[in-house]
């Protein structure tokens, strides 16, 4: 399991409300959530029976489910928290119409032992969707695509949104046995506008990129090496796609301009934006994450050191890549243990 410096990439979205949540909202608002919870159709953490659960391949298995435990009376908070959360991490592109969701996370952060665990989904993952067989009657999704189906049934609204969101939870919740306590959805836009109200972001690429010929600067070249990216810049970076296998190289893109938002969001300097920011922020991003929540985040953000940060992402060789780009687990049964294990599902 490697370990490195980068963040785990839900701060990204949340960092540009830093120091702002007591000036713009009321103190009544501040753990209120700020979108629906997700309600997910399974048996409850807590529950003693074994849950049934069904992979791609058709095989089931039985899941073993903990026994609830005694609360510590007294528990030292991080940052105001204690525990761990699970987030699933949606980011939309926006050079699609209906926007698919492209930048899949699944995430688990512990308060207590000041570490994070980041796993990129790849977005053209073909996946089983009971969820949807009775409303939307498909049986089998691209990963992305859940979101498309769903706004092309009903309109683009945060409504619309929260239940995509949902949707996606609960197909990654079938397939690997992961559950969201919470999530946060966010539009393509929304960081390219962050990154041009703070003058943009500064990244180290490890290998040359160039621009696809259906892009509009087809045929530049953005070198290796450090990059100051604007947010059209960035937006290419993290959404256009070489070729079929070049997935997995966009999803290490994604997270290098991941990490270079958080440093810049870190800066002081960028606190004046703060309202501009809190602006963009209200208007692209749809969570159920309470501000209190957010800004326990953001605290825990500058608390987790490099080497308690896990980032990890299914490799080409446990992929089976069809010619139309969709993707196939070759392995489902070790695939999902090793998510399972990584995220410690009972």
């Amino acid at each position: 399991m490697r370990k490195n410096a980068i963040i785990f990439g839900v701060t990204a979205g949340i960092l540009c409300i830093i120091m702002s949540v007591v000036i713009y909202v009321a103190v009544k608002f501040y753990t209120k959530p700020q979108a629906p919870v997700l309600s997910l159709a399974t048996a409850t953490k807590t529950s003693s029976i074994a849950i049934p659960f069904v992979s791609i391949s058709g095989e089931i298995s039985i899941l073993p489910t903990s026994t609830p435990t005694e609360t510590p009376t007294k528990v030292s908070q991080v940052c105001g928290q204690s525990g761990s959360w699970t987030l699933l991490f949606l980011g939309r592109t926006i050079h699609m119409d209906p926007a698919p969701a492209q930048m899949i996370r699944l995430v688990k952060v512990d308060f207590d032992q000041k570490t994070a665990v980041l796993y990129s989904l790849p977005p053209e993952l073909v996946l089983e969707t009971p969820g949807l067989v009775e409303e939307y009657k498909i049986q089998t999704s691209r990963l992305q695509d859940i979101f498309t189906a769903i706004v092309i049934a009903d309109v683009e609204s945060k409504e619309t949104d929260f239940k995509a969101t949902q949707a996606t939870a609960q197909a990654i919740l079938d397939n690997f046995g992961f559950t969201a306590d919470h999530y946060l959805t966010v539009k393509e836009d929304f960081v390219m506008e962050i990154v041009n109200a703070v003058g943009g972001i500064d990244v180290v690429l490890s290998q040359d990129f160039t621009m696809p010929p259906y892009s509009k600067e087809k045929g530049l070249v953005l070198k290796a090496g450090k990059q100051h990216l604007d947010g059209e810049r960035t937006h290419d970076l993290t959404g256009y796609s070489t070729g079929i296998t070049d997935e997995f190289f966009r999803l290490a893109r994604q997270n290098i301009v991941l990490e270079g938002m958080r440093k810049k969001l870190l800066d002081p300097a960028v606190y004046i934006k703060i309202p501009d920011l809190y602006s963009i922020y209200k208007d692209h991003i749809t969570s159920d994450l309470s501000l209190e929540q957010i800004a326990a985040l953001s605290c825990l953000t500058r608390l987790v050191p490099p080497e308690n940060i896990t980032v990890e992402s299914p490799n080409i060789e446990q992929l089976i890549v069809n010619q139309d780009g969709s993707m196939h687990m070759k392995d489902p049964i070790s695939l999902v243990k090793e998510i399972q294990t990584l995220f410690e599902v009972p």
